[in-house]
């Protein structure tokens, strides 16, 4: 075991870092598995550009969702993938600089 610090020369931590609050916040895709259609709710803290893209697992882009300035706030996004075969596929939302990718099955 490792002492570091004790009673009389106490071990003292730097607090001076800076929180990291996500601008993003993406909820999980319902239903999922889907078919034919799922849905996905975020919202983005501050306003900018946003693009919502779907790739299949070998990451070909199947599908752009969302390609478009936003403003602050809450949104829907529905994906309907009728003419999509069955499988896995990844929803990729991008919003300034925040990545976030949420894993999707569709079954026919």
């Amino acid at each position: 075991d490792m002492i570091i610090g004790n009673s009389l020369d106490p071990l003292v931590f730097d607090i001076n870092s800076e929180e990291i609050v996500s601008l993003l916040n993406v909820s999980k895709a319902f239903p999922n598995p889907f078919n034919p259609s799922t849905n996905l709710d975020y919202s983005i803290m501050n306003s900018g550009h946003v693009e919502i893209t779907v790739f299949d697992v070998t990451g070909r882009k199947v599908s752009i969702l969302e390609n478009s300035f936003k403003n602050a706030g809450d949104y829907n996004i529905v994906w309907n993938a009728q003419n999509n075969t069955s499988g896995i596929y990844y929803i990729q939302i991008l919003a300034g600089n925040e990545l976030k990718t949420q894993k999707v099955v569709l079954l026919k």
